[in-house]
């Protein structure tokens, strides 16, 4: 193993160019029959959140039909553990927040359940953060991701988002 580690956007940008030229990149999808696009934005199965910029591409890069994923704990808290020899996804991203132990003259806090008492604290820079996450398709006890039916086309999506700015259009 004498292979030097490369950082998580030099790893990204490798799979994606070999994408490409191998005509399989997430961009060169074409549509359903029905005119939606073949893949989800990537979400949180645990915060409904949508994971945005690299996350997203590193998480669509896994071209998994299932666009939920979760970390191991999330997965855990929810009752649907990560089923044995699943292998995760490194992402990483920056956060302002994180979550610490509440101390009290140097000891642990402790709730009435025993459980250590948390509180969630505003960093004074962003920090990065890596995370390994599990797709909805490797958690035990997972229900069946069902896709939401778009009620616009492509088409009349991108009309309504134009029609929304107020965009004006001169002609020549």
């Amino acid at each position: 193993m004498s292979k030097e580690f490369k950082p998580l956007p030099e790893q990204v940008s490798e799979k994606m160019i070999a994408a490409i030229r191998d005509g399989k990149s997430i961009f060169q999808k074409p549509m359903n029959a029905d005119g939606t696009a073949q893949f989800v934005q990537p979400f949180n199965a645990s915060t409904g959140k949508n994971y945005t910029g690299p996350a997203a591409l590193i998480l669509m890069m896994q071209d998994k039909a299932d666009p939920r994923w979760m970390t191991s704990n999330q997965a855990s808290f929810n009752k649907t553990h990560v089923l044995k020899g699943s292998k995760g996804t490194l992402i990483n991203f920056f956060t302002n927040n994180v979550t610490r132990p509440v101390m009290k003259d140097g000891e642990q806090v402790k709730k009435e359940n025993g459980f250590p008492q948390t509180e969630r604290v505003t960093l004074d820079k962003p920090q990065l953060v890596d995370a390994w996450l599990f797709n909805g398709s490797q958690l035990n006890e997972m229900p069946a991701y069902e896709p939401v039916e778009y009620l616009l086309s492509p088409t009349e999506r991108a009309q309504k988002i134009l029609d929304a700015s107020n965009a004006v259009f001169e002609g020549e």
